[in-house]
């Protein structure tokens, strides 16, 4: 199967997003500290508390519904799959 430029466009981002939302989001999710070694997290000493807290709401919300979304999305595009064509049809 022959694909063209329009699925180069989608799947190419989309793939380096999702790998660099799981590095910067997902990993330190669990481990706050090491996103802080990462260099993907800024200190709580910057940020407050407050700061560390609203990051991790956003991080929890990633890790469980938009990178899965994402992940299912580009599989079933890749697949060719109708639930996985939500832009292009």
């Amino acid at each position: 199967m022959k694909r063209d430029i329009s699925f180069w466009i989608l799947q190419g981002p989309g793939w380096l997003l999702l790998f660099y939302l799981i590095y910067a989001q997902a990993i330190p999710a669990f481990d706050y500290d090491l996103g802080i070694a990462m260099g993907t997290q800024e200190p709580a000493e910057l940020i407050s508390d407050v700061g560390v807290a609203f990051w991790y709401g956003f991080a929890f919300g990633d890790l469980v519904t938009y990178i899965p979304l994402l992940t299912l999305g580009l599989i079933g595009y890749w697949l060719n799959q109708m639930w996985g064509r939500v832009l292009l049809v």
